[in-house]
């Protein structure tokens, strides 16, 4: 237990023989530490094996997710707005929540987006600031929908946005010769 995501949590079933529909990631939490999880891919129709697989797992993710959401907290977005002012510590009162707003949902996704240093541009297109974005993940919560030919992937308009840090902006001072950095 010397891991925040012990090894056998860590790994995603891997049965033998699927289909295409689904792509297997990694996703980092430290420079030592990651797990992974099946992605359906974009558009695909998913066989019933697959549809299982990924609920099958949804258990193993919530753990995850809410390991991360005890650490860091969490903020509950629709669509790219934030929807609720809330920042969440408890994955169980999140998911009450959920089903309270009648968001069910059977499977999740997660997004990984590393620190980044990103520059805000004036009019005239130079960098008039730099932000620098922390290490973020996102889960996203899916619908998984049977239709004739196998399982349609919904993702729900609303997600988890689980944060390291806040981002910083830092303008840069106008000057008459060169940049310079307030």
């Amino acid at each position: 237990m010397n891991s925040f995501i012990p090894p056998d949590l860590a790994v995603a079933p891997n049965p033998f023989g699927l289909a295409s529909s689904l792509m297997l990631k990694t996703i980092p939490i430290d420079a030592f530490t990651s797990f992974e999880l099946w992605m359906p891919i974009e558009g695909s129709i998913l066989i019933p094996e697959e549809a299982r697989l990924l609920m099958d797992d949804r258990p193993r993710l919530e753990e995850i997710c809410g390991k991360l959401t005890w650490l860091f907290g969490a903020e509950v977005y629709a669509h790219d707005s934030i929807y609720s002012q809330k920042q969440y510590y408890d994955w169980c009162s999140l998911i009450n929540s959920m089903r309270q707003a009648e968001m069910q949902f059977d499977a999740i996704a997660v997004e990984y987006h590393p620190q980044a240093i990103l520059p805000t541009n004036s009019e005239d297109g130079m960098p008039n600031a730099w932000t620098v974005r922390p290490s973020t993940w996102q889960s996203f919560f899916l619908e998984l929908n049977q239709s004739d030919r196998g399982y349609r992937v919904k993702t729900l308009p609303i997600h988890l946005s689980i944060t390291y840090g806040q981002s910083t902006t830092k303008a840069i001072a106008p000057a008459t010769v060169g940049m310079r950095y307030a």
